[in-house]
């Protein structure tokens, strides 16, 4: 995309939003006039305020990436200490731990590399085992183990003796060699750096895992760099090093289902930053199926959520210039999940009272420009969408199918806050599991929420349409048809498709 167009994005994205507050005020000032509508009218503003600052703080990660993207420079390798290759894994299907391992034995390094596998599994996977001994490589077997990453990771750590750990998934098959010889130089340049982490990547696949990738590329791309920029690049788990006297100072990698997340922010808290490389070294196994991509999404808000509580304990302990970033991140997952829902229920709420926009306008007489105004609002921010994805991933179809993902899984996020902020008692799927397809039943109960949810709005959308409230009933049927996607892709990849992974969270 060239310069001008991202430009144009962005200038449309920001007085979008800001038109959006301003018209937001306008409705709360001059039109609603019971404590009811005013109350409502009150929680409107306060969304729309939330969307426009999330909106142009995405707009600055974005404009700033490119920059941050072409200004880095890959450092001197001026030393080579021992490295600990370190692969954690739990039941994961047969053969990928093996190809795994098969691929990182390419890693190109002058100093010594030394293996450990540590299986977390219910019962020992004795192929691994047997190829770790043919290989020369250290496996260790953890009884009764936890299904916490960072369960693993931290029995594992009194055996090993290096300095530095890279560690790997289970799935992440290496393609470029050079990884430790292009980020181990950060280290040599910065003796308190805590972690390097590289761009991680899934392999390609079919048109969802693609659109999951494609959603994930977000971070790696806009917002990774930037926060590199500060010296915060997030250590995000895997294809990447930590320094294990920093993993020490903290007492190991923290018991959460991000441990990466939170190891990066307790490290940068006692002044041990991170780096991130805007270069891919692996491929990850594609995320084929949406109950793993659900899985996934519960134990990263979980995670970040759990970050809350410490992120506000320790708010003045952080400089102003990494403020935006650790504040966007503890908070995204909420702005992710309950702003799209409020919208869509105040929505709603607006035409089941009757007090939609439209009726609004034909009750009170607005003057013909509020009505434009209103109207072309929604235009902009249905245009922006499909304009946007075009613009960026090149393709509508992938753009707006990202869009669909993210509102899939927003009331399962939200669930996910309700679950870390209360400290209630919660499941984690850490892997995905063997091949197998859900029934339909099944499919159902992953997505009965979002799929009375999105009955329920289309329903209101076509009495709106029917009563000539053509904006209300767009926008209803506009967010139904977007929290529909969830038993969409329930069907499409875990009922039908065979092979799909079921990894329900």
């Amino acid at each position: 995309m060239s310069m001008v167009k991202k430009h144009l994005l962005v200038a449309t994205i920001v007085l979008t939003s800001i038109g959006g507050v301003l018209y937001g005020a306008y409705l709360l000032k001059d039109v609603l006039g019971t404590p009811v509508d005013k109350a409502i009218g009150t929680v409107f503003l306060f969304l729309l305020t939330v969307n426009a600052v999330f909106n142009i703080s995405g707009c600055y990660y974005y404009l700033k990436s490119f920059g941050a993207i072409r200004g880095y420079k890959k450092p001197e390798l001026k030393s080579t200490p021992p490295v600990a290759v370190v692969l954690p894994f739990r039941n994961e299907a047969p053969g990928i731990v093996e190809r795994t391992l098969a691929s990182l034995k390419n890693l190109e390094y002058p100093g010594k590399i030394s293996y450990y596998v540590i299986d977390n599994s219910s019962k020992p996977d004795a192929k691994v085992r047997e190829f770790c001994k043919r290989e020369k490589m250290i496996y260790k077997y953890l009884e009764n183990p936890a299904k916490l990453k960072s369960y693993a990771l931290n029995a594992a750590l009194p055996e090993i003796k290096e300095e530095f750990l890279a560690i790997f998934d289970a799935d992440d098959v290496l393609t470029d060699p050079n990884l430790l010889l292009d980020v181990m130089g950060h280290f040599d340049e910065d003796e308190t750096l805590a972690s390097v982490q590289t761009h991680k990547e899934y392999a390609p696949g079919g048109l969802f895992a693609n659109t999951v990738n494609s959603y994930y590329s977000f971070f790696y791309k806009f917002i990774q760099p930037v926060r590199n920029l500060h010296k915060s690049g997030m250590f995000c788990g895997s294809v990447g090093v930590v320094r294990k006297s920093v993993v020490q100072k903290i007492d190991g990698f923290p018991a959460s289902p991000t441990e990466d997340t939170a190891f990066s922010f307790y490290a940068d808290l006692i002044g041990h930053g991170g780096i991130f490389v805007p270069k891919r070294y692996a491929y990850g196994e594609p995320i084929e199926s949406f109950s793993t991509f659900v899985a996934q999404q519960w134990r990263y808000t979980v995670g970040n959520s759990w970050l809350i509580r410490t992120y506000l304990k320790n708010l003045f302990r952080i400089p102003l210039k990494k403020q935006l970033h650790y504040s966007t991140q503890v908070f995204s997952f909420m702005y992710l999940s309950y702003l799209f829902i409020l919208y869509a229920v105040i929505t709603l709420f607006f035409v089941i009272t009757n007090l939609s926009v439209i009726v609004f306008y034909q009750s009170l007489v607005i003057p013909e420009m509020a009505r434009f105004v209103a109207l072309s609002y929604l235009i902009a921010v249905v245009g922006m969408t499909v304009v946007g994805a075009q613009l960026y991933f090149g393709s509508y179809k992938v753009g707006l199918m990202v869009l669909f993902i993210n509102f899939s899984v927003a009331i399962k996020r939200a669930k996910a806050v309700i679950a870390a902020v209360f400290n209630l008692p919660t499941k984690f799927v850490m892997t995905r599991q063997h091949a197998h397809t859900l029934t339909h039943m099944e499919a159902l109960k992953l997505t009965y929420i979002e799929t009375t949810f999105a009955a329920i709005l289309l329903f209101f959308s076509v009495l709106s349409f029917l009563s000539l409230d053509m904006i209300g009933g767009f926008w209803l049927f506009w967010y139904g048809w977007l929290f529909s996607s969830s038993i969409i892709f329930a069907y499409s990849t875990d009922v039908n498709r065979k092979g799909a992974v079921a990894a329900q969270a």
